[in-house]
């Protein structure tokens, strides 16, 4: 398919989604409606909503997010599964599995995904990886973005990166547990050494959302994919990175 007929359908796509999935979308609660009101800079709590134009735009945003699009990425699963299985050994260290720790530079930049490459749109699946790895269940790259795209678990083609109900949903389909966290103090009151989690933030410094695995250990907490501290709790971590959104305990 050449390109300026996958960005018409893109915005074929789009269009359909705001005529069609939008608003029976908006009537569903949880941590998208979060997503929603923190994206916007509101807090959750207090039930206020900006007007015009740029509160509908954050809506389309979040409600995207119930969508089940991502046509133009189950189509091109396949295709993208024998380009990104090539650059698989290249994201181990020494032939050896480890945390990928950075969302630049080779091969991350050639890893495809949606309509983008990994380093745009791939801090989900890094952090889906990061888990897996840590807790004993290594999957290739390759095939963790084929069954996402596969199944439409993309965010409007992977323009906004993945579902966030869907990693969430892969990990328990791996056969690990998850345990959801509401907030942030309910996080740190849990923690506990050897424990695994994926966190959600609104970006702090820069529009859209982030993604990442993180580690305890020795009582810090160490994430990948972001700045490594180590921190002395989810407060002190969150404190800078941004807003929280959605987090989780991923075990076996």
């Amino acid at each position: 398919m050449k390109k300026h007929t996958k960005i018409i359908a893109g915005i074929l796509v789009c269009a359909a989604l705001l005529l069609l999935g939008a608003p029976a979308a908006f009537a569903a609660s949880g941590p998208i409606d979060r997503l929603e009101a923190l994206v916007s800079g509101i807090d959750p709590d207090d039930g206020s909503h900006t007007s015009g134009i740029i509160s509908n735009l954050f809506r389309f945003y979040a409600a995207s997010a119930r969508a089940n699009f991502g046509i133009l990425s189950r189509f091109n699963a396949k295709s993208h599964l024998a380009h990104n299985k090539a650059l698989d050994a290249q994201l181990l260290q020494g032939g050896v599995w480890a945390p990928i720790d950075r969302q630049w530079g080779e091969p991350i930049d050639s890893i495809k995904y949606g309509t983008r490459n990994f380093s745009y749109n791939g801090c989900e699946l890094i952090a889906v990886y990061n888990a897996l790895l840590e807790l004993g269940a290594p999957r290739d790259m390759s095939v963790i973005i084929y069954d996402f795209e596969r199944c439409g678990a993309v965010w409007l083609e992977a323009e906004f990166g993945t579902k966030i109900a869907q990693y969430r949903r892969y990990l328990q389909k791996q056969g690990l547990r998850t345990e959801e966290f509401k907030t942030v103090a309910a996080l740190d009151a849990s923690r506990a050494d050897g424990d695994i989690f994926i966190i959600t933030y609104r970006n702090r410094h820069s529009f859209g959302i982030h993604t990442v695995m993180v580690k305890q250990a020795n009582g810090e907490l160490r994430p990948y994919n972001t700045a490594p501290g180590p921190y002395v709790s989810f407060e002190d971590m969150l404190e800078w990175k941004g807003a929280y959104l959605l987090g989780f305990r991923v075990s076996r």
